[in-house]
């Protein structure tokens, strides 16, 4: 008789396999780029269709591909200044799991991900650091009147490859993760609006004037990004576990 070892599910099944994906970018499923040459578009693999294109279409402020750009691996490099990628609404839930591989530089407000309604002081929810040492990880949600952040003890920008993750259930209860390690928010603090805005990936600008005229001081992402994975959906813990592992053994991340 001959047994077969049945292999672990990759990053990709899984995401699907769970519910609530919204949006799945993957850099190595990039293809017609050359090295160092413009992401006109990062396609979303979720079925969805929220792909991922420059602000007003302009590849002046397109991000670029690099062939082993994080730990040997394709990735989308992001240059801290003017690179920005949007698509259309995608939190529209108060709940989700979000996933980013990425090797990014500390910067004072390092945003991976915003959703704004293009007011600048409220209904922002970015994802990112905030911290003045601009090291830390932590989710932050401004609805014009307070400030609601959940944020991780562990370093997240330094310029090595992370696996970075946020997640948020329908009662508010927020947390983020770096390798696997695990931060709670405030019990219930963490009630996000949902709003019909622009999602940007790589930087924050506020849209409903110029997008490329409208920037918020140093709140970019510098380096590169391999893997964004997005659901309107609080994974269980052993799904999140799962997800983790697997992402650190495709990235070659250590887990924890």
């Amino acid at each position: 008789m001959v047994s077969v070892l049945s292999q672990p599910y990759t990053a990709t099944e899984q995401a699907k396999r769970y519910g609530g994906l919204l949006v799945l970018l993957d850099a190595r499923q990039i293809f017609g780029v050359l090295e160092g040459g413009a992401v006109s578009t990062w396609s979303d693999l979720s079925g969805g269709g929220r792909h991922f294109t420059p602000e007003a279409g302009d590849l002046i402020t397109a991000p670029v591909w690099r062939k082993a750009g994080l730990n040997g691996r394709p990735s989308v490099e992001f240059n801290g200044t003017s690179n920005i990628l949007s698509t259309p609404a995608v939190l529209t839930t108060n709940e989700w799991t979000i996933f980013a591989v990425a090797s990014l530089a500390a910067q004072i407000s390092d945003v991976i991900f915003c959703q704004h309604t293009g007011v600048a002081s409220a209904g922002r929810t970015t994802f990112g650091c905030g911290s003045a040492d601009g090291a830390v990880l932590q989710s932050f949600y401004n609805d014009g009147t307070s400030n609601r952040v959940a944020v991780s003890t562990a370093t997240a920008f330094d310029s090595t490859p992370r696996l970075l993750r946020w997640v948020n259930d329908a009662l508010g209860n927020s947390a983020v993760g770096v390798n696997g390690s695990n931060n709670q928010g405030s019990p219930g603090a963490f009630h996000y609006t949902p709003v019909s805005a622009p999602f940007d990936l790589g930087g924050l600008s506020d849209e409903g004037v110029t997008p490329e005229a409208v920037r918020i001081g140093a709140n970019w992402s510098t380096g590169q990004i391999s893997w964004v994975s997005i659901a309107n959906k609080r994974w269980s813990d052993s799904q999140i576990m799962a997800m983790e592992q697997a992402l650190c053994r495709e990235f070659g991340i250590r887990y924890r």
